[in-house]
């Protein structure tokens, strides 16, 4: 993954977040006196608090799709048969060459079977294809849980883990409120303080440390 793109989306976020807190306490801003007289701060301090929450909500997608990536290529690149995989991998290969259309012709059933039987006989290295991975704006902590256990992958129930749970599904929950129109920007933002997000940003980025670093995660496949 590419830690540098990472970080840099951390400290944009804490960035954002430490700005927002500077225009709700502070009257010592040029701009913020000037938009005062069209826009109240506390409505303008709303608003800039929902984008902080697709700020994280990108975050948390494009973090989890990109571990899946390096995850999908370092299967790739092991070169390794079917057989030599773990049963959830071997599962998710065998998914994968199945369209699970019930409308789909028996015989092209046959033929993906077939497939599927010369690739495991012939020894023939498993190949996954990312652009499979789709969280659709659905990157909570239950989807993300799913998805990593599909592949084998098990979370501990330590701190990191227990603490991001909320957070993410609060994060999940507002921006798709927001992404479908169901609350307005204000609304989202007055029910959130600034005091959460940051709570928000900091949990979420020490479950993503745990996966990025876990010794017990790093022997994936």
């Amino acid at each position: 993954m590419d830690e540098t793109n990472y970080n840099k989306r951390i400290e944009e976020i804490d960035f954002f977040i430490s700005f927002i807190r500077d225009i709700y306490y502070s009257d010592k801003i040029e701009c913020i006196k000037e938009i005062d007289s069209q826009f109240e701060k506390e409505e303008l301090v709303k608003v800039l608090k929902s984008n902080t929450i697709l700020m994280i909500y990108n975050l948390v997608e494009s973090t989890i799709c990109e571990i899946m990536n390096e995850y999908y290529d370092a299967i790739n690149d092991s070169e390794l048969c079917y057989e030599e995989f773990k049963e959830e991998i071997q599962k998710v290969w065998v998914d994968y060459h199945f369209n699970e259309d019930a409308n789909t012709p028996a015989v092209k059933f046959k033929k993906w079977t077939k497939e599927i039987v010369d690739s495991i006989t012939k020894k023939e290295a498993v190949a996954l294809d990312n652009r499979k991975i789709s969280l659709s704006g659905n990157a909570g902590y239950g989807t993300i849980e799913k998805l990593f256990k599909r592949h084998g992958i098990k979370f501990e129930d330590c701190r990191e883990v227990q603490e991001s749970r909320s957070p993410l599904e609060n994060i999940r929950q507002k921006r798709n409120s927001l992404a479908h129109g169901e609350e307005s920007f204000m609304m989202v933002g007055r029910d959130i303080s600034i005091s959460d997000l940051e709570g928000y940003i900091t949990k979420i980025k020490s479950f993503f440390d745990y996966l990025l670093y876990s010794k017990n995660l790093n022997k994936r496949i």
